[in-house]
């Protein structure tokens, strides 16, 4: 199902998301001299949690129609979540400084 479609996003996009999002806070929290570990935990947190939202929304739009929509809802979804994350990563990093 999402192999023979290169365009369709991997099921484990949520889960890279998130390593991105730690790293990404820890990264933020090491600049700042704060708990990089509870930071990187949080971020990948909460990475995967919008990251699983937002799939869970794209696949529940897209039920009765067919793959290539889903596709397409799956591709929305994941940009989405990349711009929340990385506009949320944005905008704690000016207020540590």
């Amino acid at each position: 199902m999402y192999m023979n479609d290169p365009l369709t996003p991997h099921p484990l996009w949520p889960f890279i998301l998130a390593l991105a999002a730690a790293v990404g806070f820890g990264l933020l929290a090491f600049r700042s001299r704060r708990n990089w570990v509870a930071w990187s935990l949080g971020g990948a947190a909460f990475g995967l949690v919008t990251a699983t939202f937002a799939s869970g929304l794209a696949n529940a739009a897209a039920v009765p129609y067919t793959q290539a929509v889903r596709t397409s809802h799956q591709l929305i979804a994941a940009a989405v979540t990349i711009v929340i994350v990385g506009v949320t990563v944005l905008i704690l990093s000016r207020d540590s400084t």
